[in-house]
């Protein structure tokens, strides 16, 4: 929770920086960061989602320790439309269990995104694409130890994304 509380104090700063001109901020209760998005599953599909989770991270005593070090967009700074605090590891133990998971996902037949993944949580989305210096991407080094993947639920609403934890695996 430390650090979706600084992250927040950072999103603040970014605020008063940006103003509004139609960015839509992500709430820092739902700040996350994503290995793989499946999208709407079944209950069926979500137990096997469970227990490929299960499986892969049972009795890992994986340390994780990731450090943000800058904020940035996609798709690029001069037509921004989602705005990201982006992550960097330190052993590369994330990116493999990202990759371990991926596969065994992908061999029970759910979808999986093949781009190169990056560690990134998004803090806002604009509406219209926006125009960020250079200097935006700038900000205090944080880093702090993963706890626990979880697995999430995410509902769309009007108000913003709800996320609910599904499932919680300690690392």
């Amino acid at each position: 929770m430390e650090v979706k509380n600084k992250l927040s104090q950072i999103q603040e700063k970014i605020k008063k920086e940006c103003g509004q001109k139609n960015i839509k901020w992500v709430s820092p209760q739902n700040f996350h960061f994503t290995l793989h998005f499946l999208g709407y599953l079944t209950a069926k599909e979500i137990d096997l989602v469970k227990n490929i989770l299960k499986q892969t991270l049972n009795n890992q005593s994986l340390e994780i320790i990731l450090k943000i070090k800058e904020k940035n967009c996609f798709p690029h700074l001069k037509r921004a439309r989602v705005m990201f605090f982006a992550g960097e590891e330190k052993k590369g133990n994330l990116k493999k269990l990202q990759k371990k998971i991926g596969q065994k996902l992908k061999t029970k037949g759910f979808k999986i995104d093949e781009r190169p993944w990056k560690i990134h949580l998004t803090w806002a989305r604009a509406i219209n694409p926006l125009n960020f210096p250079d200097s935006f991407k700038k900000i205090q080094e944080l880093e702090f130890k993963v706890d626990s993947i979880d697995l999430m639920k995410s509902e769309l609403r009007r108000s913003g994304p709800i996320y609910t934890i599904l499932e919680k695996y300690p690392l």
